[in-house]
């Protein structure tokens, strides 16, 4: 996932930074490093985002 993905994700979702941290049970700066690109993500942490701002998450091979 994209840094801009996640912010855009996160704003469509009407949530903060902090908002989405503490749905997720992380620190706000883990949010600020995964936007900024600085913060590489798990497949776990990508399904704790999709759930956080009510979003399906789906991986698939190609």
């Amino acid at each position: 996932m994209a840094a801009w993905e996640l912010r855009k994700l996160r704003q469509k979702a009407r949530l903060s930074q902090q908002a989405l941290a503490k749905k997720m049970d992380v620190k706000r700066e883990f949010i600020s490093r995964i936007e900024s690109g600085e913060q590489n993500v798990t497949i776990a942490t990508l399904y704790k985002i999709a759930d956080a701002v009510g979003k399906e998450f789906k991986f698939t091979f190609k």
